[in-house]
């Protein structure tokens, strides 16, 4: 005989609403352990940053700062530590001189100081413009003084370069003779040739402001002109190369030839109202 099992109805729709119920409980949970679990690692990441906001880690150690991020590789090359000596360094130093002989200048003659004649040049243009390369304003009655205190340092400093050039090289009219007497007279006859010097220059400024619409005065063109102090300095040493001096006059032009951006070789022949407005790469 078929035996049939009949539920009565309320107790099935009291089981059915229990295991929704049991579902519904389960998945809250899942959720809420997924919210806390985004929560800990957007802390983590430093997504989260609202103000009072615990810092939240995933494991129980308490964490490190971060090392400070370095300017270049963290992995080096050990190149090891140099022990060199000074006295080795010399010997390698005092070696080169011996195995590349082509740019010494030992037991010879004295040679001419590039940093002196510089310091000459300078002011041998003090004495052709007083008053522009002065630092200090120069007034009418002071001038004799100022020009004889500044003539009497050139002709000391000048004439000690002349007689190493003349050591070096002598000219070929002054065989044996006494070169330190030479030296002088050469020095002598050397600056006075100044004014004849400054007539030319004077023609030459006049040049200038006569052939530069842009010059507005004679003042601007021997203070801003750069033409105007490589020829002052190319006539200078043109003086010395017709002596037959050697070394400095080439000094010289070429101390001009870095501050002007203007070659001018002293055995140029240049003559009166010379003007060149942009000089940057004449030669």
């Amino acid at each position: 005989m078929l035996k049939v099992n009949i539920q009565h109805p309320t107790t099935n729709a009291e089981g059915l609403r229990k295991n929704v119920v049991t579902r519904w409980s389960k998945c809250q949970a899942v959720k809420s352990s997924h919210a806390s679990n985004r929560f800990s690692l957007s802390h983590r990441m430093g997504e989260g940053r609202g103000e009072g906001f615990p810092r939240v880690s995933l494991n129980s150690q308490p964490s490190t700062p971060n090392p400070p991020a370095l300017a270049f590789p963290a992995a080096l090359r050990n190149t090891g530590t140099v022990q060199l000596t000074v006295t080795q360094l010399t010997d390698r130093l005092i070696y080169s001189y011996d195995r590349l002989g082509g740019i010494n200048h030992l037991d010879g003659q004295n040679l001419p100081s590039k940093h002196v004649i510089a310091g000459i040049t300078m002011d041998l243009l003090r004495l052709l413009f007083p008053g522009f390369f002065d630092e200090k304003l120069i007034h009418s009655s002071e001038i004799k003084v100022e020009t004889t205190a500044l003539l009497d340092t050139v002709l000391g400093r000048l004439e000690d370069e002349i007689r190493k050039s003349l050591e070096y090289r002598p000219p070929p009219e002054f065989p044996n003779q006494d070169l330190g007497r030479i030296a002088h007279t050469l020095t002598l006859e050397f600056l006075d040739s100044l004014p004849r010097i400054r007539e030319m220059l004077q023609t030459d400024t006049e040049a200038a402001y006569n052939g530069d619409p842009a010059a507005l005065s004679k003042e601007e063109v021997i203070v801003a002109y750069p033409f105007i102090e490589a020829i002052a300095v190319q006539r200078l040493a043109h003086e010395l190369y017709l002596k037959h001096i050697s070394l400095i006059p080439r000094i010289m032009t070429e101390w001009a030839h870095c501050r002007t951006g203007m070659d001018l070789h002293p055995g140029a022949r240049i003559g009166s109202y010379f003007f060149v407005d942009h000089c940057t790469g004449t030669v």
